[in-house]
């Protein structure tokens, strides 16, 4: 949700901050993010799949840009 906030333009909102303070508030203190689904369909209803490092890529983007956009990070 974090980046489709930012893809339109929407990185000031109050629904953006939420998001990104949802996942500042739902990290683990390992660094990383839990996940209670399967990320995949193998074949529905008979398999799924669980793309291991979904769970903390995506977060860890999402926060990246958010920061980005917002200025809080700079680049070199």
């Amino acid at each position: 949700a974090l980046m489709t906030f930012i893809a339109a333009g929407e990185e000031s909102s109050n629904e953006a901050n939420a998001a990104a303070s949802f996942l500042m508030k739902t990290q683990l203190e390992t660094g990383g993010w839990t996940e209670k689904y399967f990320t995949g369909t193998g074949f529905p209803g008979h398999f799924f799949i669980c793309y291991h490092g979904y769970k903390h890529f995506f977060p860890v983007m999402a926060l990246g840009q958010y920061a980005s956009t917002l200025g809080i990070l700079k680049n070199s």
